[in-house]
């Protein structure tokens, strides 16, 4: 789907989102990926953010994204261990929100993108006069929301569980087929399916839990799946990982395992892959695009919706072990038993195709007639 910018002056959309070695880095990189799509369009893209890892802070300068960065509330919990379950008291988010709107002044910003679970209505109401729209990147459907468009990219999340947190015009754009994956992954689409569907030996495995390998659990897993015997082990990282130094000094002492540190060849070693091991984060819609089977983990509060519902569509196998043996006898069930992998292949192949992001990025351009235009200030 084309996204195509009405004539004269460029539009301006700005993202309010956080990264840290806690959070990790799946809300930038899903606003990266819509920010990708406008970019190309046309747009002018600003991020502003309280926190960033440094390779992301490279990504996005790599990609043409302005970055402010503002100072961050004192008492803000992007490393606490409960970042993504409660959102800021109201003070905070006013601090926030003033912040934020500094950045924005002069701007004639005509969408904000929020995607922060800290921030709710409070945040948002504040913002009204800074941005002619304001929608919303969410996956926890747990607070209140001012926004005139609400993305919730989950599986098997409905209408229903926003309605009563959102005002009625509020447009909802729910579910796996909005998922925001780079455009690689529908390209890649029919090779994949059509290797993994077959599901033969398993040659290649695929360990991808996180940028920043929150729970500290690669290298666990690593060592288990060296149980598949002869197989390839590539593990995807990001070097703004804590483990990183350990997980290089095991890839040096391990001839069968390849270190990917801020790769940006995801798409072609899932393609590549005949089993993945990962979280259940953005990367889950990344695999369920390509058909990849996966045994996948629920690594933070906010995944765990994610992964119930995409177990119960037989679309993952979901470990709850996090202990080496029960780690090692799962790899080693789901490599030997080529049918369930060609039964997860088809599931979730079903869940989505790639084609979020575009859809999403239009939907954004619908939002903006010729009046709107330079209302924002």
């Amino acid at each position: 789907m084309a996204v195509e910018q009405t004539p004269g002056r460029p539009i301006q959309v700005a993202f309010r989102v956080d990264a840290s070695a806690r959070m990790g880095g799946g809300h930038v990189m899903r606003c990266l990926t819509l920010a990708a799509r406008l970019l190309a369009a046309g747009w002018g893209v600003t991020f502003i953010a309280a926190a960033i890892t440094e390779p992301l802070r490279a990504l996005l300068g790599d990609a043409g994204v302005r970055l402010i960065e503002i100072e961050p509330v004192r008492g803000s919990s992007r490393d606490a261990s409960d970042w993504d379950r409660a959102n800021w008291p109201e003070p905070m988010q006013l601090e926030d929100a003033a912040r934020t709107a500094a950045c924005l002044s002069g701007l004639r910003c005509d969408w904000l993108v929020l995607d922060h679970y800290g921030l709710d209505r409070c945040w948002e109401a504040a913002l009204r006069s800074h941005a002619g729209r304001i929608a919303v990147i969410d996956d926890l459907a747990n607070r209140p929301h001012d926004c005139e468009l609400l993305l919730d990219q989950t599986y098997g999340r409905e209408d229903a569980d926003y309605r009563p947190l959102v005002g009625p015009d509020t447009e909802l754009l729910i579910g796996a087929r909005y998922a925001l994956l780079r455009p690689e992954f529908a390209r890649a689409r029919p090779e994949a399916l059509a290797r993994h569907l077959q599901a033969g030996r398993v040659d290649r495995v695929l360990i991808s839990l996180g940028m920043t390998d929150v729970g500290a659990l690669t290298e666990v897993v690593a060592r288990a799946a060296l149980a598949v015997t002869e197989a390839q082990i590539d593990i995807v990282l990001g070097s703004a990982a804590p483990t990183l130094p350990a997980l290089l000094a095991f890839a040096a002492e391990s001839p069968r395992v390849t270190l990917h540190v801020d790769t940006d060849r995801v798409c072609a070693l899932m393609v590549e892959a005949d089993l993945a091991i990962g979280a259940a984060g953005t990367t889950s819609w990344e695999r369920c695009c390509l058909g990849l089977p996966a045994l996948t983990f629920a690594i933070a509060g906010n995944q765990r919706t994610i992964a119930s519902k995409l177990a119960a569509a037989g679309a993952i196998d979901l470990i709850r072990d996090t202990d080496f043996a029960g780690i090692e006898a799962a790899i080693s069930r789901l490599a030997g038993d080529s049918g369930y992998r060609a039964e997860l292949a088809r599931a979730s192949a079903a869940i989505c195709d790639g084609t979020g992001a575009s859809a999403v990025a239009a939907r954004l351009l619908e939002g903006i007639d010729a009046s709107s235009m330079g209302k924002a200030v």
